[in-house]
């Protein structure tokens, strides 16, 4: 099915994540992509990634939760209050339920657990490219 999705070209991916090994794993995996191509934008927390998001609004972010100066949790509510309702993984490695009920209240993004089953780099190709495609 998704081989027959025009997909945007690029697609304009946002990672936000404090943990600079983390941004460079996926980001060396989508940038080398083609067909669809990724332009991949990063920030360090989520002020960084509000402003980013705000400028260029991409087509889909992949979200850590637990970050300093702004919270995975507090970029999500102030997309959704902004209205940049934009497809979005959050990716965990451990969180509270108190944060994934406070999300849950601002939308429905997925959730991806670092080190887990679905995180690796070509099932998290998949799943980008489904929000892409059905968002």
């Amino acid at each position: 099915l998704l081989g027959e999705v025009t997909f945007p070209e690029p697609i304009k991916l946002l990672i936000v994540d404090d943990e600079l090994e983390i941004i460079e794993v996926i980001q060396d995996y989508f940038e080398v992509r083609k067909d669809p191509s990724f332009k991949v934008r990063t920030a360090l927390n989520g002020l960084e990634g509000f402003k980013l998001a705000e400028q260029d609004k991409p087509h889909c972010i992949i979200l850590d939760i637990k970050m300093p100066v702004r919270t995975g949790v507090e970029l999500y509510r102030d997309l959704s209050r902004s209205g940049l309702r934009i497809p979005t993984i959050i990716f965990i490695d451990s969180t509270a339920a108190d944060d994934i009920l406070e999300i849950r209240k601002w939308g429905a993004p997925v959730f991806v657990e670092k080190g887990g089953p679905s995180s690796s780099m070509p099932d998290m190709l998949a799943l980008v490219k489904k929000l892409v495609a059905f968002s």
